[in-house]
């Protein structure tokens, strides 16, 4: 038996029960397959068998579902047989085709898994890409977190550390402040000692002694001066009474036993200044590699502006040049046509074409025409003379008429000749006609004066 469901886990069949009757009415059920359980999500047919049982009624008793919903049930095939004993022989034809049926359904059901496990395959390897590329953006964020933590973290190291050194140079001027102001608080009671001291013995027996109860000032004159820096030292320029009140204040310091306190303090005072001095050398030095800093990267900006400039300057250069050059060829291709104009007006004229021919010969035919109707009219007027004047003599009248005759003789043949195919007529010289070179309508000096 095989079941086949929609593949929808609501309806898909959980468990059920095949069960077979003989009789009709009433049925007689019987369990052949008892809680049978079937998988959710599946399109394929889902076979059951190892069962033995007869019958003419059958019935499958669905109990559950997987959703809870009502079953939904798509397809279901049955295929059974008798006894090996009561079972009829097939044919081989019969047998190859059930065998071929069965190989057949294999196959598809083989493809079918095939497609599934290679789907299942392309989905776990999207899914595979898909994590690999969200590690790897993992990855980079965290990198590019780290980085602007790093880039953070020297920048408050770099702000705090500006922070700390005026810190550090208020506390060091502080501590020199405190130290200069406990000397002179040691140094004005050490004066006030030797002052004391100095008055007591000072004071002569014949004075009067001060009344009880009133203590004596201290004078201001008998204090000692003590140099800042070096006190106990005795220098060349110093005067015979600042040596006796140094030599004092030094066995001052002895009996009363600072004298330790106040090397110590000198010491302190060394230390200190070599400690300002080491702040200052180091300031200067910071602040001359910076300035070197800001000259070199001036130096630099200098340098790329002259660059540019070079640049600049090449690609006028080139610029300029391709002008020149243009123009050398504009002025190559000038005189390439000059010479050409030149060869033209200099070389004889080749054959003329046979279009151009009969066109230079109309147009000299033209000239011609022109020229005698110029001598017709200036005949016409000569012959318009008032019959007072002398008449010319018939001879050289006719000679004239002759000669007009014979022009235009010469000069109609030439507009109605054509060339032969294939030849091209040359224009000849001896066509033209001979009218006088300038002025022939002119009086000459050789004209007698009839004709004039």
């Amino acid at each position: 038996m095989q079941l086949r469901c929609r593949a929808d886990t609501i309806h898909d069949i959980k468990t059920f029960t095949f069960q077979s009757s003989q009789t009709k009415d009433p049925f007689k059920w019987k369990n052949a397959l008892t809680d049978v359980s079937m998988s959710a999500a599946v399109e394929d047919y889902q076979t059951y068998g190892g069962f033995n049982a007869a019958a003419r009624y059958w019935r499958i008793y669905i109990t559950e579902t997987h959703g809870g919903w009502a079953p939904h049930l798509a397809e279901i095939s049955f295929y059974g047989h008798k006894d090996e004993k009561a079972k009829p022989e097939e044919s081989p034809v019969v047998q190859k085709e059930e065998a071929k049926q069965e190989e057949s359904q294999e196959k598809t059901e083989e493809a079918k898994l095939e497609q599934k496990e290679e789907a299942k395959a392309k989905l776990e390897q999207k899914e595979e890409a898909k994590t690999e590329e969200a590690k790897v953006e993992q990855k980079e964020e965290a990198k590019t977190e780290a980085e602007e933590a790093k880039v953070e973290q020297k920048e408050e190291a770099k702000t705090e550390e500006a922070k700390v050194e005026p810190k550090e140079e208020a506390k060091a001027d502080e501590t020199k402040e405190e130290q200069k102001e406990e000397e002179k608080t040691e140094e004005t009671k050490v004066e006030q000692k030797e002052e004391g001291k100095a008055d007591e013995t000072k004071v002569e027996p014949k004075e009067a002694k001060p009344e009880e109860g009133k203590v004596e000032e201290p004078k201001e004159e008998a204090k000692p001066e003590v140099a800042d820096e070096g006190a106990d030292t005795d220098s060349e320029t110093d005067d015979e009474e600042t040596k006796a009140k140094k030599d004092a204040v030094k066995q001052l310091a002895v009996q009363l036993g600072v004298r330790d306190w106040l090397d110590k303090l000198k010491e302190q005072k060394k230390m200190l200044k070599k400690e300002n001095d080491e702040l200052k050398a180091k300031v200067e030095s910071k602040a001359k590699t910076e300035e070197a800093k800001d000259e070199q990267k001036e130096e630099a900006k200098t340098e790329e502006a002259k660059e540019e400039q070079k640049e600049e300057a090449k690609a006028e250069e080139a610029k300029e040049e391709q002008k020149e050059e243009a123009k050398t060829e504009e002025a190559k291709e000038e005189q390439k046509e000059e010479a050409k104009t030149e060869e033209a007006k200099v070389e004889p004229k080749e054959e003329p074409k046979p279009e151009e021919t009969k066109a230079e010969q109309k147009e000299e035919a033209k000239t011609g025409e022109a020229k005698v109707e110029q001598k017709e009219e200036a005949k016409a007027d000569e012959t318009k003379v008032e019959p007072k004047e002398a008449k010319p003599e018939e001879g050289k009248v006719e000679e004239l008429k002759e000669e007009a005759k014979a022009d235009e003789t010469k000069v109609e043949p030439k507009a109605e000749t054509k060339p032969e195919e294939g030849k091209v007529e040359e224009p000849k010289e001896e066509a033209k006609p001979e009218v006088a070179d300038e002025g022939a309508d002119t009086d000459s000096e050789t004209d007698d004066e009839e004709l004039r």
